[in-house]
């Protein structure tokens, strides 16, 4: 988690779910060789209201909102 990642009350997560608030290296080649870390507006929250299942092997991207129920 970079910044923020808010999950709901009744929220089923099953197994191999990855939440990625960023990419986790910079999406510019040149700044990636240099080793840079992500920018931050590459950086976006993640929000998952309540009463939500999410599903094997669901990768949950950069900016998502999943809404209720």
């Amino acid at each position: 988690v970079t910044r923020r990642i808010s999950i709901g009350s009744d929220v089923y997560i099953a197994g191999n779910v990855r939440f990625m608030d960023s990419p986790g290296h910079p999406l510019d080649p040149v700044e990636r060789l240099a080793k840079r870390p992500a920018s931050p507006d590459q950086v976006r929250p993640i929000t998952v209201h309540d009463n939500v299942w999410i599903g094997t092997d669901v990768i949950v991207l950069p900016g998502s909102e999943i809404g209720e129920g």
